[in-house]
């Protein structure tokens, strides 16, 4: 969405300004995946992230009810608070590092979509720099 401001100093001078920023928060329920990396493995049930954002910085955990790609149904997870999740005013979702379960640490960096309901980006795991996507829809 584009912001236009307007200030007009009552002798005849103004000045104009826009900005495109980004409507949307990150807190509550958010379907998660992998979408580059786990085909064919990919739930019926998707993963859930749980979400709560203070300013621009976004915590949370993650349920995993059924298996996707190496992480066992069941698994849990959260963003790392070491290294917290950041959302800027332009929906750039970046600095996550979600630890699910023991093994596995992934750093996630995204845009947020013009409705503030989806998440699309790039996640590299620490144990493979090799990059993949992941997708996040706010439930």
């Amino acid at each position: 969405m584009s912001v236009r401001l307007t200030v007009t100093d009552g002798r005849g001078g103004s000045e104009v300004d826009s900005r495109d920023v980004t409507i949307g928060n990150m807190r509550g329920r958010w379907s998660f995946i992998f979408t580059g990396t786990c085909s064919p493995n990919v739930p019926t049930v998707l993963p859930i992230l749980t979400l709560a954002q203070a300013g621009s910085v976004v915590t949370g955990d993650l349920a995993s009810p059924a298996a996707w790609c190496n992480v066992p149904a069941g698994q849990t997870g959260r963003f790392d608070p070491a290294s917290p999740a950041r959302i800027s005013s332009t929906g750039a979702f970046s600095g996550a590092r979600l630890k699910i379960g023991s093994y596995l640490d992934t750093f996630l960096d995204g845009q947020m979509d013009s409705t503030g309901r989806v998440i699309t980006g790039t996640t590299r795991f620490q144990s493979n720099p090799t990059q993949s996507t992941f997708r996040m829809v706010k439930q």
